[in-house]
Protein backbone atom coordinates (compact mmCIF):
# COMPACT_ATOMS: atom_id res chain seq x y z
CA UNK A 1 0.00 0.00 0.00
CA UNK A 2 2.55 2.75 1.21
CA UNK A 3 4.32 1.76 -2.42
CA UNK A 4 1.64 2.99 -4.46
CA UNK A 5 0.91 6.18 -2.37
CA UNK A 6 4.62 7.05 -3.08
CA UNK A 7 4.02 5.87 -6.73
CA UNK A 8 0.93 8.42 -6.85
CA UNK A 9 2.97 10.89 -5.55
CA UNK A 10 5.62 10.86 -7.77
CA UNK A 11 3.54 10.73 -10.66
CA UNK A 12 2.30 13.75 -9.04
CA UNK A 13 5.31 15.57 -9.55
CA UNK A 14 5.91 14.86 -12.90
CA UNK A 15 2.81 15.96 -13.87
CA UNK A 16 2.83 19.43 -11.52
CA UNK A 17 6.69 19.91 -13.33
CA UNK A 18 5.48 19.40 -16.69
CA UNK A 19 2.42 22.18 -16.61
CA UNK A 20 5.65 24.04 -14.77
CA UNK A 21 7.32 23.66 -18.24
CA UNK A 22 4.71 24.37 -20.37
CA UNK A 23 4.02 27.18 -19.06
CA UNK A 24 7.46 28.81 -19.19
CA UNK A 25 8.06 27.63 -22.50
CA UNK A 26 4.47 29.66 -23.71
CA UNK A 27 5.66 32.95 -21.27
CA UNK A 28 8.99 32.84 -22.86
CA UNK A 29 7.90 32.15 -26.40
CA UNK A 30 5.06 35.16 -26.08
CA UNK A 31 7.66 37.76 -24.75
CA UNK A 32 10.71 36.50 -26.74
CA UNK A 33 10.83 39.47 -29.74
CA UNK A 34 10.80 37.87 -32.91
CA UNK A 35 11.40 38.67 -36.65
CA UNK A 36 9.18 40.80 -38.20
CA UNK A 37 6.56 38.83 -40.42
CA UNK A 38 4.71 40.50 -43.77
CA UNK A 39 1.35 39.86 -41.58
CA UNK A 40 2.82 40.91 -38.31
CA UNK A 41 2.65 44.50 -39.58
CA UNK A 42 -1.26 44.58 -39.38
CA UNK A 43 -1.91 43.17 -36.32
CA UNK A 44 -2.50 44.86 -32.74
CA UNK A 45 0.47 43.86 -30.74
CA UNK A 46 0.05 43.00 -27.13
CA UNK A 47 0.76 45.50 -25.13
CA UNK A 48 1.50 48.25 -27.82
CA UNK A 49 0.62 52.09 -27.46
CA UNK A 50 -2.07 53.58 -29.00
CA UNK A 51 -3.26 56.92 -29.29
CA UNK A 52 -6.64 58.15 -30.16
CA UNK A 53 -7.17 61.51 -31.66
CA UNK A 54 -10.95 63.24 -31.91
CA UNK A 55 -11.06 66.44 -33.82
CA UNK A 56 -13.75 68.73 -34.61
CA UNK A 57 -14.09 69.38 -38.52
CA UNK A 58 -17.45 71.21 -38.09
CA UNK A 59 -17.85 73.69 -40.20
CA UNK A 60 -18.60 76.48 -37.12
CA UNK A 61 -20.24 74.73 -34.18
CA UNK A 62 -18.28 73.11 -30.74
CA UNK A 63 -19.21 69.47 -29.96
CA UNK A 64 -19.08 67.85 -26.31
CA UNK A 65 -17.43 64.93 -25.89
CA UNK A 66 -17.14 62.29 -23.33
CA UNK A 67 -15.26 59.27 -23.71
CA UNK A 68 -14.90 56.05 -21.43
CA UNK A 69 -13.95 52.53 -21.44
CA UNK A 70 -14.93 50.06 -18.88
CA UNK A 71 -12.14 51.33 -16.49
CA UNK A 72 -11.71 55.06 -17.11
CA UNK A 73 -14.08 58.21 -17.49
CA UNK A 74 -11.98 60.47 -19.56
CA UNK A 75 -14.78 63.47 -18.69
CA UNK A 76 -16.40 65.71 -20.76
CA UNK A 77 -14.64 68.21 -23.30
CA UNK A 78 -15.67 70.73 -25.21
CA UNK A 79 -13.74 71.45 -28.55
CA UNK A 80 -14.34 74.38 -30.91
CA UNK A 81 -13.89 73.96 -34.74
CA UNK A 82 -9.90 72.91 -35.28
CA UNK A 83 -9.50 71.70 -31.36
CA UNK A 84 -8.46 68.27 -30.56
CA UNK A 85 -9.24 65.40 -27.95
CA UNK A 86 -6.44 63.03 -27.41
CA UNK A 87 -5.80 60.32 -25.18
CA UNK A 88 -3.16 57.14 -25.06
CA UNK A 89 -3.24 53.60 -23.17
CA UNK A 90 -1.43 49.96 -23.48
CA UNK A 91 -3.54 47.81 -24.75
CA UNK A 92 -4.66 45.16 -22.33
CA UNK A 93 -3.04 41.50 -22.32
CA UNK A 94 -6.32 40.53 -23.47
CA UNK A 95 -6.51 42.48 -26.61
CA UNK A 96 -10.46 44.05 -25.32
CA UNK A 97 -9.77 46.90 -24.63
CA UNK A 98 -12.53 49.32 -25.78
CA UNK A 99 -13.37 52.77 -25.67
CA UNK A 100 -16.47 54.72 -26.58
CA UNK A 101 -17.52 58.45 -27.11
CA UNK A 102 -20.92 60.02 -26.46
CA UNK A 103 -20.95 62.61 -28.90
CA UNK A 104 -23.79 66.20 -28.17
CA UNK A 105 -23.93 68.91 -30.67
CA UNK A 106 -26.70 71.97 -31.10
CA UNK A 107 -26.91 72.86 -34.78
CA UNK A 108 -27.61 76.70 -35.59
CA UNK A 109 -31.14 76.28 -35.21
CA UNK A 110 -30.71 74.99 -31.84
CA UNK A 111 -31.58 71.29 -32.63
CA UNK A 112 -29.95 68.85 -30.39
CA UNK A 113 -27.61 65.81 -32.14
CA UNK A 114 -25.80 62.95 -30.36
CA UNK A 115 -24.36 60.35 -31.44
CA UNK A 116 -22.83 57.12 -29.21
CA UNK A 117 -20.46 54.65 -30.78
CA UNK A 118 -16.98 52.94 -30.22
CA UNK A 119 -14.10 54.79 -31.26
CA UNK A 120 -11.56 51.98 -30.10
CA UNK A 121 -11.66 48.29 -30.46
CA UNK A 122 -9.36 45.69 -32.00
CA UNK A 123 -11.54 45.33 -35.12
CA UNK A 124 -10.49 48.75 -35.84
CA UNK A 125 -6.87 48.26 -35.65
CA UNK A 126 -6.14 46.22 -38.79
CA UNK A 127 -7.65 48.68 -41.33
CA UNK A 128 -8.37 52.15 -39.59
CA UNK A 129 -5.55 53.06 -37.47
CA UNK A 130 -1.97 53.03 -38.22
CA UNK A 131 1.31 52.06 -36.37
CA UNK A 132 3.83 55.23 -36.80
CA UNK A 133 6.63 56.16 -36.37
CA UNK A 134 7.09 53.34 -33.80
CA UNK A 135 5.95 49.51 -34.79
CA UNK A 136 3.97 48.79 -31.78
CA UNK A 137 2.42 52.59 -31.17
CA UNK A 138 -1.24 52.89 -33.00
CA UNK A 139 -2.75 55.93 -33.94
CA UNK A 140 -6.39 56.24 -34.49
CA UNK A 141 -7.98 58.97 -35.78
CA UNK A 142 -11.52 60.54 -35.55
CA UNK A 143 -12.99 63.56 -37.65
CA UNK A 144 -16.10 64.83 -36.78
CA UNK A 145 -17.52 66.90 -39.34
CA UNK A 146 -21.38 68.04 -40.54
CA UNK A 147 -22.02 64.94 -41.82
CA UNK A 148 -20.66 62.32 -39.80
CA UNK A 149 -18.13 60.93 -37.87
CA UNK A 150 -14.64 60.00 -39.86
CA UNK A 151 -12.19 57.47 -38.90
CA UNK A 152 -8.51 56.81 -40.83
CA UNK A 153 -4.93 56.40 -40.39
CA UNK A 154 -3.10 59.45 -41.44
CA UNK A 155 -4.29 63.18 -40.78
CA UNK A 156 -2.02 63.58 -44.07
CA UNK A 157 -3.85 62.04 -46.32
CA UNK A 158 -7.73 62.62 -45.77
CA UNK A 159 -8.61 60.17 -48.80
CA UNK A 160 -8.01 57.62 -46.93
CA UNK A 161 -10.55 58.64 -44.04
CA UNK A 162 -14.49 56.42 -44.21
CA UNK A 163 -17.98 57.47 -42.85
CA UNK A 164 -18.11 55.39 -40.50
CA UNK A 165 -21.26 57.13 -38.29
CA UNK A 166 -23.96 59.22 -39.09
CA UNK A 167 -25.33 62.22 -36.31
Amino acid sequence: MMKTHSYNNSLMMMMITIIIIINLFVVVVISSPSPPSQYEDSKLVMNSKVDVHVINEMSSLPILVRCQSRDDDLGYHILDTAEEFQWHFKNTIFDNTLFFCHFYMEDAASRRKDSVFDVFTNDYMNNRCSHYPERYHYRCYWLVRDDGFYMGPDLNDRTTFVRLHEW
